[in-house]
């Protein structure tokens, strides 16, 4: 009986297994944490496994998921389930990613410490590394670990493309553009967009492209916006079961209204997600801080400061550097500027070049405000040189209007040429440029010799070079 009731639980394990493996949906979460019970008393460690994946399940699908299987209620079972004598990295990261969901960010730091310095210190097994490698990217994530979350989302994409396991790569592709596009190297987030549709189209797997919208929201660029916006948002519908896509949408939006100055629309933007449990609210409450502030709804502003301070993590900077930013914010006089200047010495620390960039923004428009131009300027002008490296074009732009306003003259850049290309050609053109084979790139990008050659010639044309030598001065690396 023993016996039949494990295959039972099995054959449920894997059903749940595979719809969440194929796309984001209502019944994977419900199916898995059934399994998952089923599995207690018959097989501890495979019933932790199957937690953890009916986690994951729950945060894909979000507000879809079927009754029984949200985030908080899968969350709440896998602590209450029974844990083994020696637990695995993965055990931890069940017990860490539940209690932040159940309850709270302090209680969950130990757990996620030590999984993440477990995989840090590579003490986990390959085959460990292919299936919870984004989950400690997510501990990390969770402890406002930005070079660990940047290491480990590292590691996790370089093992998925080596070992071809095509279904994790997909995965990996899609975290891993979104912490890149966070840190601001929006020519590699690029590339990693192009290189997660050439993996989908072959593999058909159905998941929205998370990194796609972030950076296009990064990016901000004014001729491309609407097309490329419907675009994504027309995928994201098409995955109507995919609750975290949604809310990265509004994520996205909330960004891209701050830096266009639609206080109002990022605002409601910021909040769609601020006010729904999952992992995207740390940064939906920094937007929703500064939309707050900028429209006047300073009750509100304070109330998601108060809501960011409950989840930051004592000791990292990033937490530091976008808390002293919502301080500085609501404050004034010496105080304001003292908060200002502890968020750029925070942020400077870190890779996070978006966030820093965004605080010497509005450290300058504070100043410019206060009558100080000449300090205004300093800081406007740090911002827009940052955000013009970066190609994040919208928020340059604002920064240029704040620094006009100081009386300063500021000639706007113009766009570069690479941004003729799409996205795809983009990708094959840097890594062309970067040395590869047209063999090369074909295995990457799962295309054949004679399609990169094909790309190639419509990239040489719009570049109007005529060999891959043009590359290097048409397609300059950005300063890292």
């Amino acid at each position: 009986m023993a016996a039949d009731d494990l295959q039972r639980a099995r054959v449920e394990q894997l059903t749940g297994q595979i719809e969440a493996a194929t796309k984001p949906g209502r019944e994977a979460p419900v199916r898995l944490l059934q399994a998952a019970r089923r599995l207690e008393s018959l097989d501890v460690r495979l019933a932790r496994d199957t937690y953890l994946q009916a986690w994951w399940a729950a945060l894909l699908a979000g507000q879809f998921a079927a009754p029984g299987g949200d985030l908080l209620e899968v969350s709440t079972a896998a602590l209450s389930a029974p844990r083994p004598a020696d637990p695995r990295p993965c055990d931890l990261l069940l017990d860490g990613l539940a209690r932040v969901i159940a309850v709270g960010r302090a209680a969950a730091v130990p757990s996620l410490r030590l999984a993440v310095d477990l995989f840090l210190a590579d003490q986990v097994s390959h085959d460990d590394w292919i299936q919870w490698g984004r989950s400690a990217t997510t501990a990390a994530f969770a402890l406002w670990d930005i070079d660990s979350w940047a290491e480990l989302s590292n590691r996790q994409v370089a093992l998925a493309r080596a070992s071809g396991a095509l279904a994790s790569l997909v995965i990996s592709l899609n975290f891993h553009g979104v912490m890149v596009a966070c840190c601001g190297d929006l020519e590699a987030a690029a590339a990693l967009v192009a290189e997660q549709d050439a993996v989908k189209e072959v593999t058909g797997i159905r998941i929205a492209a998370y990194g796609a919208r972030l950076l296009v929201a990064h990016q901000g660029r004014p001729a491309d916006l609407a097309p490329q916006m419907s675009a994504i948002d027309k995928e994201f519908i098409e995955h109507g079961d995919d609750g975290y896509a949604l809310k990265i949408a509004s994520l996205a939006r909330a960004v891209l209204s701050n830096s266009l100055g639609r206080y109002a629309e990022a605002f409601a933007a910021a909040q769609e997600v601020a006010d729904e449990i999952s992992f995207l609210e740390t940064w939906a409450l920094y937007e929703l801080i500064e939309a707050a502030v900028r429209s006047g709804r300073l009750e509100a502003a304070d109330d998601a400061l108060q809501r960011l301070l409950a989840v930051t993590v004592a000791g990292s900077d990033w937490s530091a550097g976008v808390e002293a930013r919502g301080r500085a914010l609501l404050s004034a006089g010496e105080v304001a500027e003292n908060w200002y200047a502890e968020s750029i010495a925070c942020l400077a620390r870190t890779p996070l070049r978006p966030e820093l960039a965004r605080t010497h923004l509005v450290y300058g428009e504070w100043l410019r405000r206060e009558g100080r131009r000449v300090d205004a300027r300093r800081q406007l002008g740090t911002a827009y040189e940052m955000f013009t490296a970066m190609g994040a074009e919208a928020f340059a732009e604002r920064a240029r209007r704040e620094l006009l306003a100081t009386g300063e003259k500021v000639r706007r850049r113009d766009v570069d040429t690479q941004h003729v290309l799409t996205p795809q050609e983009e990708h094959i053109a840097r890594l062309a440029r970067d040395g590869r084979s047209n063999a090369e790139i074909g295995a990457e990008l799962f295309i054949s010799v004679r399609t990169v050659e094909w790309h190639l010639r419509k990239v040489f044309t719009k570049l109007e070079i005529t060999s891959r030598k043009g590359l290097h001065d048409a397609l300059p690396s950005r300063a890292r």
